[in-house]
């Protein structure tokens, strides 16, 4: 069976294939704060549906680009696809001059309301405003570049045959945890691919401290963990606390090349048994087959979670591109070139090339090397 050809009808198709699966998760502000909240697929396709008929009647018109603020948290899911849904261009970050709309949460909970109405009134009329829209024609903004929804679907299907080779029966028992979403590739991972998958994507507090990003770590126990060096560093000062003292230092010993006996190599495999397991599980990294740092991860974090026996890849992921490279291997479908030091993209759809500004090389064996 072909995929829907746009984002919003993909959505809609995951959304009613996963009807009572838990879509977003998160923590509430107030009292409710150590609890978790939820909506499954079916209400999160109920309230962009309804927001995306009171968008429409608000004079949203095809094309017409639309701001969400950085202050929504779980919200965003929903929002997004009400603004594609209704034939907007999602723009994150600060507001360009040509933005039509600004879809605030408390706006969006009162265009929610309004829709409802329409919705009853007029219940075929989100059908038709999903199917006027044009695989072409543009869906996000990231910086000065638009992605179509074509171009938004490609990257988001790289990830299931790329980043995630897993066995497509079991891709919708995915869970994601919600690591920054500001950028194109935030939203990749918190708002398209999971339009494709099914999967829960959990999200921390707005400007939560990094023991609540970590929390979330722990209780979504995610399969695809994908976050900025900020993040890996968080998880290796919680690894390092928590780790058996020896088998630390056997570690740190191992991953900084020093000479090792073959006794302190059996007690390090022993220790590895005895803790690793236990450790990845008190994390909630146990699941995670997915362990990518987006941004520059330095070398004493890469160091401190190998010591414990967490690997993560290095993502080359510039802006307005999705995961171009995981540790060197650039992804199928994905070019890359190196010009006066400077890496270029071309991506899905296109014969041009991007300029990501960002230096590096490509060695004999055809892998690329950021920095």
């Amino acid at each position: 069976m072909r995929e829907p050809a746009t984002v919003a009808a993909l959505a809609a198709a995951t959304a009613h294939r996963n009807h009572d699966r838990v879509a977003v998760a998160w923590r509430p502000t107030g009292d409710d704060a150590s609890t978790w909240s939820s909506r499954t697929w079916a209400e999160l396709a109920r309230r962009w549906r309804h927001g995306a008929l009171a968008l429409e009647a608000d004079g949203l018109q095809p094309g017409d680009r639309v701001r969400v603020p950085a202050d929504v948290a779980h919200e965003w899911t929903e929002i997004e696809h009400g603004v594609l849904a209704a034939g907007g261009v999602s723009v994150a970050g600060d507001a360009p001059s040509d933005v039509a709309h600004v879809v605030t949460a408390a706006r969006w909970h009162d265009l929610v309301a309004r829709g409802a109405e329409i919705d009853d009134e007029q219940p075929d009329r989100f059908e038709k405003l999903v199917e006027r829209i044009d695989p072409d024609a543009p869906a996000t903004v990231d910086g000065d570049r638009e992605l179509s929804h074509g171009q938004v679907l490609w990257w988001a299907r790289s990830l299931d045959r790329f980043v995630t080779p897993v066995v497509e029966d079991e891709r919708e028992e995915h869970t994601v945890a919600c690591i920054g979403v500001g950028s194109f590739l935030g939203r990749l991972f918190a708002q398209y691919w999971p339009a494709r998958t099914g999967a829960t994507v959990w999200w921390p507090a707005h400007g939560a401290t990094s023991d609540a990003v970590t929390d979330v770590v722990r209780e979504a126990q995610p399969t695809v963990l994908a976050g900025p060096a900020s993040l890996w560093r968080d998880l290796a000062a919680v690894a390092a606390a928590r780790a058996n003292d020896t088998w630390l230092a056997l570690g740190r010993t191992h991953v900084a090349g020093e000479p090792m006996g073959a006794t302190a190599r059996a007690s390090r495999r022993a220790l590895q048994r005895m803790f690793g397991r236990r450790l990845a599980r008190d994390l909630g990294i146990d699941r995670c087959h997915t362990r990518l740092a987006v941004d520059d991860l330095d070398r004493a974090t890469s160091r401190e979670l190998a010591a414990v026996g967490i690997d993560v890849a290095r993502a080359f992921a510039p802006s307005a591109c999705g995961v171009v490279a995981v540790d060197g291997r650039v992804a199928p479908g994905v070019a890359a070139r190196v010009r006066a030091g400077e890496v270029d993209v071309r991506g899905p759809g296109t014969i041009e090339w991007t300029a990501t500004g960002l230096a590096g090389a490509i060695d004999e064996r055809g892998r690329l090397l950021a920095g």
